[in-house]
């Protein structure tokens, strides 16, 4: 295990220090390596802080329901929002001195390129150091291993999305609208996954797959949206990707203007009902096929169930999820709109009305539901999209 950890640690910082020698950072590899060992050193400040709170608590965080509700209140108020302070905080220095060190100025492709790479470095140094401080602490079993493999990889995503904001941003810098509401919603998707991950068993920790894969998918997104800004992209093995026609970011930003037409509330308030009436019946059919079947979704509730509980979760997560774009769709068409606005409106009431009424039945369970809104908002969008009036 102290092999593994030191792995952890070392190995994603080293590939990404690589691939930043190999790209347009050469000249930054120093500050970068700088940059994730201050996120390091910003992860052990943390682990002290929290392991003090936790004691003068009396929280038990280890425990099978992850403290609970009040363990979700803590790492939803206090741990998520520390975390993305600190990591802020390590990294924004190194990135005010870079550009105070440039010879010239940045084009607008640079910024955005440097500030990603820098809050992917501090962010690689907080994440890999956490998976090596808990390999080294605890008695740990493989599945703290998996647990390290998921981890980096979503944290270090979802502090690239802020530091895109803050890339496009660069004159705002911590004040830009758009970076706060980017850092808040990181904030928000980090204590989820936070719990997900590592304050539950292993089937909560496939659930985070789903959201790894749409953060993916997302960096893909805006990483083809800034290669575009480049006049003369150079050719890489990469290229075609880049050129290739499909979604990028300005047509997505085009599918959610409003074309000269009000809102209306009429349509949005049908969405919701729609929505809400298609998960509902695609839950019945899940169920329905679940009993067809011989399976028992009782499991789910048991704290032992271990992968036994896989299966249901699986078809509930589907039914649930399938509502979505077909609902997005429909309201599309029925609506005859050009926008995406009011099917993502409709999507964004029907998901907060989910998180209320999961919270008022079961407090822990909402971070399932928010691990998996930004799931159900894309695929409602999607739906809509292809419903979109010519």
């Amino acid at each position: 295990m102290w092999l593994l950890a030191v792995v952890s640690i070392l190995l994603p910082i080293g590939v990404s220090m690589w691939l930043a020698f190999r790209s347009t950072l050469k000249a930054a590899v120093p500050m970068l390596v700088a940059t994730a060992a201050t996120g390091g050193v910003g992860y052990l400040l943390v682990y002290a802080l929290r392991t003090l709170v936790e004691h003068w608590a009396k929280l038990d965080m280890a425990a099978a329901d992850g403290g609970g509700a009040a363990g979700l209140l803590y790492v939803l108020l206090i741990v998520a929002p520390v975390q993305l302070a600190v990591v802020v905080s390590a990294m924004v220095p190194w990135w005010r001195l870079r550009r105070s060190r440039s010879e010239r100025g940045f084009t607008s492709k640079q910024e955005t390129l440097d500030a990603v790479a820098f809050a992917v470095a501090v962010a690689l140094g907080f994440a890999s150091t956490r998976t090596g401080v808990g390999l080294i602490i605890r008695a740990s079993e493989w599945l703290d291993v998996l647990r390290g493999l998921v981890a980096i990889p979503t944290f270090t995503l979802l502090c690239g999305l802020w530091g895109f904001a803050l890339g496009r941003n660069p004159g705002s810098g911590l004040r830009s609208p758009k970076f706060r509401a980017t850092w808040l919603g990181t904030v928000i998707l980090a204590a989820a996954t936070e719990q997900m991950i590592f304050h539950r068993g292993g089937i909560a920790l496939l659930a985070v797959l789903p959201l790894l894969l749409c953060l993916l998918l997302l960096a893909w997104l805006l990483w083809r949206d800034v290669v575009r800004r480049d006049d003369q992209p150079r050719s890489t093995r990469f290229s075609s990707l880049s050129v290739a026609p499909s979604a990028s970011l300005a047509s997505l930003q085009e599918a959610f203007r409003r074309r000269q037409q009000p809102l209306t509330l009429r349509w949005i308030s049908l969405g919701v009902l729609v929505t809400s009436g298609m998960m509902t019946a695609g839950l019945a059919v899940a169920i329905g096929t679940g009993r067809q079947l011989g399976i028992d979704f009782a499991v789910v509730d048991r704290v032992d169930a271990g992968a036994r509980a896989l299966v249901p979760l699986l078809l509930l997560g589907t039914g649930g999820l399938a509502a979505f774009p077909g609902a997005g769709y429909l309201l599309a068409r029925a609506s005859g709109t050009r926008s995406v606005i009011e099917p993502a409106l409709a999507a964004a009431l029907t998901i907060v009305l989910v998180m209320v009424v999961m919270g008022m039945a079961e407090p822990t369970s909402i971070v399932f539901a928010i691990a998996f809104a930004p799931i159900a908002f894309a695929l409602s969008c999607i739906g809509a999209w292809f419903g979109l009036a010519d």
